[in-house]
């Protein structure tokens, strides 16, 4: 059994709050991951649930989208890892847990059409707000 921090006690010191998962650069997923994986091991967590994070992220940062310049595909590794663990986590105690240890690239390239998708709309929304002042501007 692994042991449970409090949010607050683990953000006790911290400058400011951490960044959500899906928020983090590749550069801050790539330096935090070691990091979990000791706080994993000194919260006592089970060596198998250890063992598949690490193969987890290591799959995610090895994975052939991880030297893509589009947009949305490093953002789809970031944003399936912070959604895949969060899933984890609520079914974990569950007869519906899995395993995180293999990416499912169906699901990966959905959550990269729905940042496509997302990005579109909040880009269409900027533009016809613009379009509105201006029709304002001009009346």
């Amino acid at each position: 059994m692994h042991s449970l921090v409090k949010a607050s006690s683990a953000k006790r010191g911290l400058k400011s709050d951490p960044l959500p998962d899906d928020r983090l650069s590749w550069e801050q997923f790539f330096e935090a991951t070691p990091h979990m994986i000791r706080f994993m091991v000194h919260y006592q967590w089970p060596q198998d649930h250890i063992d598949m994070f690490g193969k987890f992220w290591l799959n995610i940062q090895s994975h052939p989208w991880h030297t893509s310049t589009d947009l949305f595909t490093k953002k789809a590794l970031l944003s399936y890892q912070a959604k895949q663990c969060c899933i984890w986590h609520y079914s974990i105690r569950t007869p519906c847990g899995f395993s995180l240890a293999e990416i499912e690239e169906e699901v990966l390239k959905r959550t990269q059409d729905e940042l496509a998708h997302s990005s579109f709309n909040a880009e269409l929304s900027r533009m016809q707000v613009i379009n509105n002042a201006n029709m304002a501007h001009q009346s």
